[in-house]
């Protein structure tokens, strides 16, 4: 818990500062894209915390996993990737069509994106094997 609550604090610390400080909740012309704030925020935290993940994850979380490092990156970026648009998806709809405050909105999803990539790690990217699943 303390791993994955770091890197939740990270990544809701440098998506509050971007947001807030930063881009101060204005749109932002990048690469000839109109982004809103909360989403190029969302991209740049998580291309930060996406590396911290892994490392955390591998080698103090899921240490008794005998699969490869390439084949967890691999499935631990499909799963971070799974997470991350589900979490983009989450922020709009909580942001954009609900009108929840930004920071709200991050909170929210943030809880129920750790849910899904807590299990979606320690059943598939971290995989023990021989260990049942879901007991």
């Amino acid at each position: 818990m303390v791993c994955g609550g770091s890197i939740v604090v990270i990544d809701t610390f440098i998506f509050n500062f971007l947001n807030y400080f930063i881009f101060k909740e204005n749109d932002v012309l990048l690469f000839g894209h109109l982004f809103k704030p909360h989403t190029i925020s969302q991209i740049i935290s998580f291309s930060i915390s996406f590396p911290l993940g892994f490392i955390f994850n591998r080698y103090i979380v899921f240490t008794e996993s005998q699969l490869r490092g390439r084949i967890q990156l691999f499935r631990y970026g499909l799963t971070a990737l799974a997470s991350f648009v589900l979490s983009v998806f989450l922020i709009k709809l909580f942001f954009d069509i609900f009108h929840i405050n930004a920071f709200v909105s991050k909170n929210i999803t943030t809880i129920l994106v750790i849910a899904f990539s807590y299990f979606a790690q320690q059943y598939f990217s971290f995989k023990v094997k021989g260990k049942k699943s879901f007991n």
